[in-house]
């Protein structure tokens, strides 16, 4: 056989197909004609649009590899499976159950009807069996549990889709799909306490009235971090280890809106010229949003924030959008981190570069406002959003280190955190004054 046949599908409908001509290694991708003629058809992301069946097989590899762990875990699925870690379709079909967005892939030799018979299937996840799991990290994947990966999620941190019931963790299978991401502390010791770390900072942005996933630590007694799923909805009321009550809604990252391979999601620049996915490119996404003010705006506070709490990992794996049948709407921030607060143990280059800047020191009133023209925002409104993200940040950063919440060591760290963002706060109000007194010869000018 020289062609595979895979039906990406919702819980209820057929989508389209991915075939994958094995001789070549091309793939190619339709719609299913039902699907695209549905009142409510929205396409994979802008760049698999749902009319154009001329669509790249780079397109398409770059769209699925993004649903795909990265790093350390992606080859462990790898060998685990037999498998290329290239293998891009067939990767992904092992754990095509529950990636992230509304969608499964599932290999089929004929063109079927997604199965509504699917059976529900749901083990209960004590705290006991998660802490020695967590102990075991080292010998046996996180997330890999009876055999089967409860990872279909990007990224490289451990992590694990599970169902949360009356405060129970659930391993999820079949029919039913998860509602929370478990994260245990990272395992490199030059990040010590990721989970306050993240909690903390999750917490702040929502404090200062960002959308952002709700997070909880619970304690196994280690700690780990709870994320509710934002692609995700169920009613509190519901039983969510039946079928059906936990709706699926698509999402897609940064990398995946702008059509780029996920090892672009770093931007670098190298003999003057800019390499992977930049502000420029996310800023360019602009006619796609249903409101276009309302994307630009989001993408602009993302970008001050990361710099408020020095997340210099904030890459284009790090932001998502809805996918809507009227285009693309903000998803709530996410893996949000302060990695300033970790000094020189760790690379303190910036994901992507504000203005051509990719070190802190280097962000300054001039490149703020080459930044401010990649949003296509003037200067005035740009210092006017980073006076009132900084004022913000200031009514609420020192409440939030709770001895309550945090352990010793814990609150120690949070602290830390603290401190840069009592320091950026006075930058970012400093560079917000300069913006509104004096505007410096703009790019290109001699």
């Amino acid at each position: 056989m020289s062609q595979r046949q895979f039906q990406i599908s919702s819980s209820s409908h057929s989508v389209g197909f991915f075939h994958c001509d094995l001789r070549k290694g091309d793939l190619a991708f339709h719609y299913d004609a039902q699907w695209k003629h549905r009142p409510e058809a929205f396409a994979l992301s802008p760049h698999l649009p749902l009319f154009n069946d001329g669509i790249s097989s780079q397109k398409i590899a770059s769209y699925l590899a993004n649903l795909l762990p990265e790093g350390q875990m992606r080859k462990i699925g790898a060998i685990r499976n037999k498998l290329s870690s290239a293998n891009v379709l067939a990767m992904v079909q092992t754990c095509g159950h529950e990636p992230a967005g509304a969608f499964s892939l599932l290999c089929q030799d004929d063109e079927p009807n997604p199965s509504t018979s699917i059976s529900p299937v749901f083990s209960h996840l004590s705290d006991d069996e998660l802490a020695a799991r967590v102990t075991n990290r080292s010998s046996i994947p996180f997330s890999l549990w009876h055999g089967r990966f409860y990872q279909s999620l990007a990224g490289t941190q451990d992590k694990m889709q599970v169902g949360m019931k009356e405060g129970n963790l659930y391993l999820l299978d079949g029919s039913l799909n998860s509602t929370h991401i478990i994260k245990p502390e990272a395992r490199d010791p030059a990040t010590p306490f990721m989970v306050a770390n993240e909690h903390y900072c999750m917490s702040l942005a929502g404090a200062m009235g960002l959308p952002v996933a709700q997070v909880h630590i619970r304690r196994i007694p280690d700690p780990i971090l709870v994320i509710e799923r934002f692609d995700r909805v169920w009613n509190s009321k519901s039983d969510i280890l039946q079928p059906g009550n936990v709706e699926r809604v698509h999402a897609i990252d940064g990398c995946q809106a702008v059509g780029a391979a996920s090892w672009e999601k770093y931007e670098q620049c190298v003999e003057n010229q800019s390499f992977g996915v930049g502000f420029k490119r996310l800023f360019k996404l602009e006619p796609f949003f249903v409101n276009p003010e309302e994307g630009r705006l989001f993408i602009i506070r993302w970008a001050l924030f990361s710099l408020l709490i020095g997340n210099n990992d904030a890459h284009a794996k790090n932001i998502s959008f809805f996918q809507t049948n009227d285009g693309l709407i903000p998803a709530p921030m996410y893996d949000l981190t302060s990695t300033q607060v970790y000094g020189d143990a760790i690379l303190q280059n910036l994901a992507v570069s504000y203005g051509g800047a990719f070190r802190f020191e280097d962000v300054t009133q001039t490149t703020m406002i080459r930044f401010s023209e990649d949003a296509n925002f003037s200067s005035r409104l740009m210092a006017l959003e980073m006076e009132r993200l900084a004022a913000a940040a200031q009514r609420h950063y020192e409440r939030l280190v709770d001895a309550a919440i945090y352990s010793q060591g814990e609150l120690a760290l949070v602290s830390k955190i603290s401190d840069v963002v009592r320091t950026r706060i006075d930058w970012m109000q400093k560079t917000a004054d300069s913006l509104l007194v004096r505007k410096p010869a703009l790019r290109g000018a001699p």
